[in-house]
């Protein structure tokens, strides 16, 4: 059902009203107690924060989309009242659904658009899924796991051997277009618990003591026969309290005892300093413990500064038996490589609060300590290669364990680097065509490998200088050379600068772009790095809109977009397919929202050079 990408209406909140309306008859179609079920376990099945958007299928079919945080798809409501849950809500809550079982090379079909059929459904069969109902499907070697969702056609508890035809109508399958919708965690669970969770009866513990001698319990003071105090006993405050507020009461009180701890272990610390006299480690915390206030203001200047210098160490000794590939973009190295090794994770360690303040600066004093050696071309430094084992330093460096992050601390890391300012990487690979090929075999290089630019440039350089074509501006051009670069006979040398370009134009390009913080993409997309269109124009006489395109490339949801953009322009926004057959969509909102749109995309790391601006609203009529 959602093989092909379906055309998204923007999101809206829904009341709690309304919420507590679609949980009641959630809970009603798949027979679900809401009564014994645990709070947090409803809130599992529908979020306390749920949007919804109106989507049409590829098919033409209109649907219902409800989406959690970050714009996971949670819930699809089918026709007037059918509600579909996706993977996302069966792996959270996997009782929810009878799960029908199939082997793993099913799943392949059913991604290409296939429904599931009788001859593929396997023994044992669920006790009830009658025609119609929701059902999930698992393979046979993973038997609790859903990997697909669908509604049943046939009664699929009583499916024999001999039965032909549609089981199950796939809605949603595990990497078809709504399940990549989302950008969050899609790690698939190894196994998960089927039995239905209950709320646990909360009895009050009597020992024989607190009971007379018809079994009731004995009030301890007498003072207590009082209608009135028995009356102020039976009305506990706490029992009065909300669930909410319960909630927040037990999570005051477990912050209390974490500052509490927290400021034991470092008065521990302390002491245990001055006992042994290690006035000299103290240029390095033993221990950070996890995000607290008062913890915030122990970390010094000078602090910081040593973590990052010791994880620059460590990727230097690391490199020395897992070599790096340079030139390698300095942006690149401090998200990949430096920050991933800062001993301790603390969102106060970065660049930002050191003494060096900017990356420029710190790559650029490592560059004087011979620690590496970098180069800025264009406003981005490049780290052209680094200190190997004949530096002391990096050599006798001992390797410690990094310790991991917390995953709340870590999602405040990225949205730490995200509100600073991080920019996407984007990097351009090249492979040689066949003109080209002789200079890299004369180099004893691959021809079907892709080599970033600052390699092709060595590659360049290392060809002259092996054959003495000059040290100056201009280069003399031998036979490889002429046919790599595709120089004319009548010209019998070529400036340096202009070498590049002309090896580029006979190479076919590919690019990848990383997002802020994230890993590179292991896949190279085809082309050079892409640009983001905003156009504006006139719809209607004087009535102006803006639209937005090819956001995909950059790793943004266009629909996520939309609703961002209706906030901050405060104007209608709509999401429409780029062109017919085109996986692509646009963005159109209302008005000349150029600057908020430009200034919106840079806080999500996109560089200037990556937008193109064209405005057919203001053009001049012709007289």
């Amino acid at each position: 059902m959602f093989r092909k990408k379906a055309q998204v209406k923007p999101a809206a909140n829904i009341k709690s009203s309304e919420r507590r309306k679609i949980f009641k008859a959630i809970c009603d179609q798949f027979g679900i107690n809401d009564e014994t079920l645990p709070s947090h376990e409803g809130y599992k099945i529908l979020p306390k924060d749920v949007r919804t958007a109106k989507i049409k299928l590829h098919s033409g079919e209109n649907a219902m989309l409800f989406t959690g945080e970050g714009g996971k798809p949670i819930w699809i409501r089918m026709g007037a009242s059918q509600y579909v849950p996706t993977l996302y809500t069966l792996w959270e809550c996997p009782y929810i659904a009878p799960i029908l079982l199939t082997p793993r090379p099913t799943i392949l079909a059913l991604q290409n658009g296939a429904d599931l059929m009788a001859r593929g459904v396997f023994d044992p069969l669920p006790e009830k899924a009658p025609v119609g109902s929701v059902v999930a499907i698992a393979t046979l070697d993973s038997p609790t796991v859903p990997v697909a969702v669908g509604i049943a056609v046939v009664d699929c508890s009583d499916i024999r051997e001999e039965d032909t035809g549609k089981a199950a109508i796939t809605v949603n399958v595990i990497d078809d277009t709504l399940f990549a919708s989302y950008h969050g965690d899609k790690k698939v669970p190894k196994s998960l618990d089927l039995s239905i969770p209950q709320e646990a009866p909360q009895e009050a513990p009597q020992d024989e003591s607190s009971l007379n001698n018809n079994g009731s319990p004995a009030l301890k003071d007498r003072e207590n026969d009082n209608p009135e105090n028995i009356q102020k006993v039976e009305k506990d405050p706490v029992e009065e309290l909300t669930e909410e507020q319960l909630l927040q009461l037990a999570l005051e009180q477990t912050e209390a005892e974490a500052a509490e701890k927290a400021s034991q272990d470092m008065k521990t610390q302390d002491e245990q300093k001055d006992k042994n006299g290690q006035g000299a480690q103290a240029a390095v915390p033993e221990e950070i413990p996890e995000e607290s206030e008062s913890l915030e203001n122990k970390l010094t200047t000078k602090d910081i500064d040593d973590l990052l210098f010791q994880a620059l160490l460590q990727v230097l000794r690391k490199a020395i038996d897992e070599p790096l590939s340079f030139p390698m973009q300095a942006s690149l190295f401090l998200s990949e490589h430096l920050l991933r090794n800062v001993r301790y994770p603390h969102r106060e360690v970065n660049l930002k609060n050191s003494s060096w303040k900017k990356a420029a600066k710190f790559f650029k004093a490592m560059d004087k300590k011979g620690l590496l050696n970098c180069r800025e071309r264009n406003g981005e430094v490049v780290i052209q290669s680094i200190a190997g084992k004949d530096n002391p330093e990096v050599r006798d460096f001992q390797v410690y364990k990094v310790k991991k992050t917390p995953a709340g601390q870590q999602q405040q890391q990225q949205q730490s680097q995200q509100s600073s300012g991080a920019k996407m990487v984007a990097t351009e690979y090249w492979k040689p065509r066949s003109v080209a090929k002789g200079l890299f075999e004369d180099l004893n290089l691959s021809t079907s490998q892709f080599y970033p630019t600052e390699t092709l440039k060595n590659i360049l350089s290392q060809y002259v200088t092996k054959h003495q074509l000059g040290s100056g501006q201009n280069v003399n051009v031998d036979g490889v050379l002429r046919a790599a670069l595709s120089v004319d006979n009548k010209t019998a040398a070529l400036p340096r600068p202009k070498m590049l370009s002309a090896l580029q134009g006979n190479c076919s390009v590919s690019h990848t772009i990383t997002e802020p913080g994230g890993e590179e993409p292991k896949k190279l997309a085809k082309g050079p790095i892409p640009q983001i269109t905003i156009q504006t124009e006139r719809r209607g006489g004087n009535k102006i809109v803006t639209k937005l395109w090819n956001l995909e490339p950059f790793h943004l949801d266009p629909v996520l977009m939309a609703e961002e953009l209706r906030v901050a322009c405060a104007g209608s926004t709509t999401v429409n397919p780029l062109r017919e057959g085109s996986d692509l969509q646009e963005v159109m909102v209302q008005g000349d929202q150029k600057r908020a749109i430009t200034s919106l995309l840079e806080t999500k790391g996109v560089r200037p050079a990556w937008i193109e601006t064209i405005d057919k609203a203001n053009k001049k009529k012709k007289k």
